[in-house]
């Protein structure tokens, strides 16, 4: 039998067996906003708080660690780790929930854990971004070590519970500040107990709660009423913390993947098992995220690119690759050979056992090529302009100063007005055979659809901006060989805000082209 079944609960003050409480244990590092999350748990009826109560301990294990409160400290708890499990976090409470707020650094792995597989217990991990964290700590007197830091002991903490089958709940700090009400309503409901809107405020000032440390570093928390969106002051990183943040961001950014909000946006990808090349070599998804997803690489003038893979086929491999390697070196990158990046490609594919129904998305900066899969995209997307919109960037458009769209031939941009198709110019085709390739087809298609539908005019001009909000559908023709309808303009919804008819016969039209395509080459045995 183990430990955690074997420890006792404290009894009831009258004797009587103790009710079941939820016992909820919120490891954090320092410089988040762990004393505000205890506020918003005290704010609720049914909640009793405890701040720090392991901190003297992990004093006297450290008594050569200077801290101006440590003799506030020791005077204010029990620095013995046994007593202080059995008379702080598992002694009998009047309420049905007790918050104790922890510092993730203050476990020591030689003591007693028990409580920790306790039933009653629930294990919650605040992060905070590594950037924000180190910056905040730097401008402080204290040490500067990957120990302080707290995140080696958190994702100890993760796969120590874990391993003894107890679930570990993610909160990111930045995304509860951002969205506090739905981060804490998920939160309750994954520790199995109601949410209320009282945990969204709370009175400003301190609490008979609060730690003997609170003179020091609670001022601010002190004139808090409520979590509002973080102000970062613009300043320099300091040089000295760069190196140990190189340590903490791959631990940041694998817990992250599971934090409230993001795990469930990873968990709708392709696949968690899919492979990824990432510079060189594969990963499984999930570890490249911090590279291909949460976009620590690939972003601002990275060149990126997308490979439909269909019917054992990938149309313009080729094509595609000389592209990302010709932009790449116009941009100055680093860039391997035409033949290497193709074996990226492949391996991925194969490594995968993919033939057909993906699109493959390449990012290439001076670091290397990145290779993905996902499923074909067969959802609308919002399309916007540059300087107001927050669409990816593949759908934003460029609108010059008399309103006209400059890179309507490069989106592959259309739209329906009426009996009338409106195209790009085909004499300002885009620079990229790729592009150029595809609307090539649509063109075709379009001539055909125009012969047997209610189109009576196919007009190849460029789209001016604010026509598209007056359009009856938009639609784009991917590089991927896919046509996707769009449903939305700077957020307003297009026409009825789904695919026309327009939109959908030419997605007909277009699969069954790609299908009867001959001039594709096969992909390579495996």
């Amino acid at each position: 039998m183990s430990q955690a079944k074997r420890l006792k609960v404290a009894p009831a003050a009258d004797g009587q067996p103790a009710a079941q409480t939820r016992r909820i244990h919120l490891w954090s590092p320092p410089r988040a906003c762990s004393t505000a999350m205890m506020y918003s748990f005290h704010n609720r009826p049914d909640t009793t708080v405890t701040d720090e109560p392991l901190y003297a301990h992990f004093l006297k294990k450290k008594p050569d660690l200077h801290r101006d409160e440590r003799g506030a400290v020791e005077a204010s708890q029990s620095s013995d780790w046994n007593e202080v499990v059995e008379n702080v976090l598992m002694r009998h409470y009047p309420t049905p929930v007790v918050f104790h707020k922890h510092m993730a650094k203050h476990v020591y792995w030689e003591e007693d854990l028990s409580f920790m597989e306790h039933p009653e217990s629930v294990h919650v991990l605040l992060i905070r971004e590594p950037v924000k964290q180190l910056a905040s700590w730097h401008r402080t007197k204290y040490e500067r070590s990957m120990d302080e830091t707290g995140l080696v002991h958190q994702f100890q903490l993760m796969s120590h519970l874990e391993a003894r089958g107890k679930r570990v709940i993610v909160v990111d700090a930045a995304a509860l500040l951002e969205n506090p009400k739905e981060v804490l309503s998920d939160l309750c409901t994954q520790c199995g107990i109601p949410f209320y809107e009282s945990m969204l405020q709370w009175p400003a000032g301190p609490r008979k709660e609060d730690g003997a440390w609170a003179y020091y570093y609670y001022a601010s928390v002190h004139k808090s009423t409520h979590f509002s969106p973080e102000v970062t002051p613009i300043r320099p990183f300091p040089d000295v913390m760069k190196p140990l943040l190189k340590q903490c961001e791959p631990l940041y950014f694998f817990m992250r993947r599971h934090a409230i909000g993001v795990a469930a946006a990873s968990n709708s990808n392709h696949s968690s098992n899919s492979l990824v090349w990432v510079r060189g070599r594969l990963m499984t998804q999930p570890s490249a995220t911090i590279l291909a997803t949460d976009d620590v690489v690939g972003t601002g003038d990275a060149v990126r690119g997308c490979l439909r893979v269909f019917n054992n086929r990938c149309p313009l491999i080729d094509e595609h690759l000389r592209r990302i390697e010709d932009r790449s070196k116009l941009k100055g990158y680093r860039v391997e050979s035409e033949e290497r990046l193709k074996h990226a490609v492949h391996w991925t594919l194969a490594s995968n056992d993919v033939r057909d129904g993906v699109v493959l998305r390449l990012v290439h900066d001076d670091g290397g090529l990145i290779v993905s899969t996902e499923p074909v995209p067969d959802t609308c997307h919002d399309i916007c302009d540059e300087v107001r919109g927050s669409a990816p960037a593949g759908f934003r458009v460029v609108v010059s100063s008399n309103g006209d769209i400059s890179n309507c031939h490069e989106l592959g941009l259309c739209a329906v007005f009426g009996t009338k198709l409106v195209m790009p110019p085909e004499e300002c085709r885009a620079s990229d055979t790729v592009i150029n390739a595809a609307m090539e087809m649509a063109g075709d298609l379009a001539k055909h659809i125009a012969a047997n539908s209610k189109i009576t005019a196919v007009e190849r001009r460029d789209l001016k901006f604010a026509e598209l909000a007056a359009a009856d559908e938009v639609f784009v023709v991917m590089m991927a060989f896919k046509v996707l309808g769009i449903h939305r303009v700077n957020g307003q919804m297009v026409a009825s805000g789904t695919d026309g008819p327009v939109t959908t016969e030419m997605q007909s039209e277009f699969e069954t082209a790609i299908t009867d395509e001959k001039r594709w080459a096969t992909l390579p045995s495996w």
